[in-house]
This record gives C-alpha cells, sequence and structure tokens, in this order.
C-alpha cells in the first residue's frame, strides 16, 4: 500500500540527492525542502505514520522512536541541500 510523503523519506530523498550532485536550485530539492517547512511541528519535529511491523498489519502505538527518526532525517536532509 502506498503511503503519502514523510519527513523521513523527503529527508533521506533531499541526502541522496545532495550526495548524487543535484544542486538546491533543482525543483525536486525545493520542493522537497518545501515540504519539510510546511510539515515541521512547532516543538521542530515531524508527523509520522508509524509502518505495520508484524504481518497482520498492526502498526505500533508509540510514535516516539519513528518521530525522532524522520524528524532526525529531515534535518539530515535539510542541511546537506542547502
Amino acid at each position: 500500500s502506498e503511503m503519502p510523503s514523510d519527513a523521513w523519506a523527503t529527508g533521506q530523498a533531499l541526502y541522496a540527492l545532495a550526495h548524487a550532485g543535484i544542486k538546491s536550485e533543482d525543483t525536486a530539492v525545493r520542493r522537497a525542502q518545501a515540504f519539510l517547512a510546511a510539515t515541521q511541528r512547532e516543538d521542530g519535529s515531524w508527523p509520522m505514520t508509524s509502518r505495520p511491523t508484524k504481518p497482520d498489519g498492526e502498526i505500533s502505538a508509540n510514535l516516539i522512536p519513528i518521530t525522532g527518526a524522520g524528524s532526525a532525517w529531515a534535518v539530515i536532509g535539510l542541511v546537506r541541500s542547502r
């Protein structure tokens, strides 16, 4: 199933684009940066959705780990894509 964009995937994409030599003026980079700017929470984190971790599709009720990791990737991607 498809999931909407999130900080984790967007941050990783920005990191990969920067590593590949794509400049910050590129449209894809600008769109990703704008997405992260628009979705950042007031506390500095980014919202994340739990992924199913078991075959029955059950998701975790504790979003603290994925929120921290997703927010870290968002920051890494933003810093690398400047």
